[in-house]
């Protein structure tokens, strides 16, 4: 599978509805390359001081048969909501890194949900995903939650 769908061509089209709707959720390797913990915790701690990041998450756990409460992704911040740490999202809201003339962020820096979301003619509700919305990130930043609330915890408490 291809690492990238984007067609800024079709997007532009469309004028970029799906980023209108819900911003794409980055996975472990779009943060760190290299997924050491030390490494992870403060790239994911960078990423969410700069206010255009954010923690979601998946209620419940992910994971068919898993027992967690909650599960937390990282994700482009909400337009109105920057800076915050964590901020629950169930679509309708457009991400931060959307401006007038399309997403801010370079095709290679974007998250990977942005990055396998395939372009259909026709624009919103056409576009075919490449991945799981919301439960794929939330499965594969599943490793990694002890690092999510960490952050979560240190950045609230400074805030």
């Amino acid at each position: 599978m291809p690492e990238v769908y984007l067609n800024l061509n079709q997007c532009q089209a469309c004028q970029n509805r799906c980023c209108e709707r819900y911003p794409g959720a980055a996975y472990p390797e779009d943060v760190a390359p290299v997924l050491r913990e030390g490494d992870l915790l403060a790239a994911v701690e960078a990423a969410i001081r700069t206010g255009k990041w954010c923690l979601d998450s998946w209620e419940g756990d992910p994971l068919e048969g898993g027992t967690l409460g909650e599960c937390y992704f990282l994700r482009p911040a909400i337009k109105g909501h920057q800076g915050e740490v964590f901020h629950p999202s169930w679509g309708g809201d457009e991400c931060c890194f959307l401006s007038s003339t399309g997403c801010e962020l370079l095709p290679a820096l974007r998250p990977r949900e942005c990055r396998l979301l395939e372009p259909k003619i026709g624009g919103l509700g056409k576009c075919r995903a490449h991945y799981k919305p919301k439960r794929g990130s939330a499965l594969a930043w599943r490793p990694y939650q002890e690092i999510l609330r960490t952050v979560r915890e240190t950045l609230e408490d400074k805030s």
